[in-house]
């Protein structure tokens, strides 16, 4: 239901930090080329983060999993009027679906700033409360079939995993 030119996402047990609305509006504005973007997550609670969740972005890695916080990402509204928003299909996991679809023509842009501390405050987040892997799977499917180029360098990459 946003209205605006520029959206961003926040869950109810996390906080952004201040001016960090400020300060990636501006960054938006100086790239005009660029449609999404996603800045620095202060967390305790995401694995082998050190910390700070804030890799460059890497569209195979993306498909492997999700590794850019939602709550880190300002895009421009086109996105959504092109892709859609949600899959209201998928209870879990919905954000890495999201990013997948606003990344999948033009890569998502990392901007220096620090945007929210992720907060663990009780066990109702949906994380813990929905399943992963039928969601996970589902997702996968869907992007696995995406496009050649990329199904093979995710297959690829898994096989070095194993």
């Amino acid at each position: 239901m946003s209205r605006g030119a520029l959206t961003a996402y926040i869950d109810s047990d996390n906080v952004w930090y201040p001016h960090f609305l400020d300060a990636v509006v501006v960054a938006v504005a100086a790239l005009p080329e660029v449609d999404c973007v996603y800045d620095a997550l202060v967390t305790k609670a995401h694995p082998n983060s050190k910390g700070i969740l804030f890799d460059d972005f890497d569209r195979v890695r993306l498909l492997l999993g999700n590794f850019i916080d939602l709550n880190t990402v300002v895009h421009r509204r086109s996105l959504t009027e092109i892709y859609g928003g949600f899959d209201e299909a998928l209870d879990r996991l919905v954000d890495w679906d999201l990013l997948l679809r606003f990344t999948q023509d033009k890569p998502a842009q990392r901007v220096p700033v620090l945007a929210a501390h992720y907060r663990v405050v009780d066990d109702r987040r949906v994380s813990v409360t929905r399943p992963f892997e039928p969601n996970h799977s589902a997702i996968r499917r869907k992007w696995m079939a995406s496009g050649p180029e990329e199904a093979q360098a995710v297959k690829a990459q898994l096989s070095r995993e194993t």
